[in-house]
């Protein structure tokens, strides 16, 4: 069986804790922005391409209508 690993990015442990805080701020907002980017980009996506008679209503994994 295969394990892995995780490793800090090289030269993390001279961070002092502002510097730590700082770096975990700047994750947390890259990524909410990445999560905003894929809601954006889901509802292009349906703009793109909306229920019409043929294809009917969509709804979630075995939802009716």
């Amino acid at each position: 069986m295969a394990t892995t690993t995780a490793t800090a990015p090289t030269g993390i442990e001279r961070f002092d804790p502002d510097t730590v805080l700082a770096g975990v701020g700047e994750a947390e907002t890259a990524e909410r922005q990445a999560g905003l980017a894929k809601l954006e980009l889901a509802l292009r996506w349906c703009v793109l391409h909306p229920a019409t008679d043929d294809t009917g209503v969509a709804v979630w994994g075995d939802a009716e209508i």
